[in-house]
């Protein structure tokens, strides 16, 4: 399965989803740490924040 990437709305990075992390679930920013909630926009995850 290719890794599903996301963008952070605060810092701009591209990161890598965690691994059976999907919609509605809390990721960490790797860069600048701010926690993003997971969510489908038009059939894609996208990040947003907590």
């Amino acid at each position: 399965m290719a890794e599903v990437m996301v963008l952070c709305p605060v810092c701009g990075l591209e990161f890598a989803v965690p691994e059976g992390k999907g919609e509605g679930d809390v990721v960490e920013c790797p860069y600048c740490h701010v926690e993003l909630v997971l969510r489908l926009e038009d059939g894609k995850l996208v990040a947003e924040e907590a």
